[in-house]
């Protein structure tokens, strides 16, 4: 399974990063909104962090999603608090950024095991 952590801390980043890496997913990191945008490779779920340097995560999430992937990753945002009401259409699920490793990291299993569209099946 691979895995893009978009998030501002890499420190925390690298929690993720390692403990996923543990259980055989190839991941990677990076902290600027930006690097969305010029996604070359795919990567089969996504981390998303609202505050993130360069493009915020939800516009950033928002220009990902208008390019059209014909196969997009399953995506799990991270927002603050008062974000999280928030849920943007192209988010497969929303959760606090004070979430706790443990958890974070269950929902990432979750969220790859998602049913992908007839479409983007096809395509894999």
């Amino acid at each position: 399974m691979r895995l893009l952590i978009l998030w501002p801390d890499p420190v925390f980043a690298g929690i993720i990063r390692d403990q996923m890496e543990l259980e055989g997913w190839d991941v990677t990191v990076r902290q600027d909104g930006r690097t969305l945008c010029q996604m070359t490779d795919e990567a089969d779920v996504l981390l998303l962090h609202l505050c993130l340097p360069g493009l915020d995560g939800l516009n950033a999430g928002d220009a990902y999603a208008a390019s059209c992937p014909v196969c997009p990753p399953r995506i799990l945002f991270a927002a603050p608090p008062e974000w999280c009401v928030h849920h943007p259409s192209w988010a497969d699920c929303t959760v606090d950024t004070g979430i706790d490793l443990l958890h974070l990291c269950q929902l990432l299993r979750i969220i790859a095991r998602k049913t992908l569209p007839k479409l983007a099946a096809q395509q894999k």
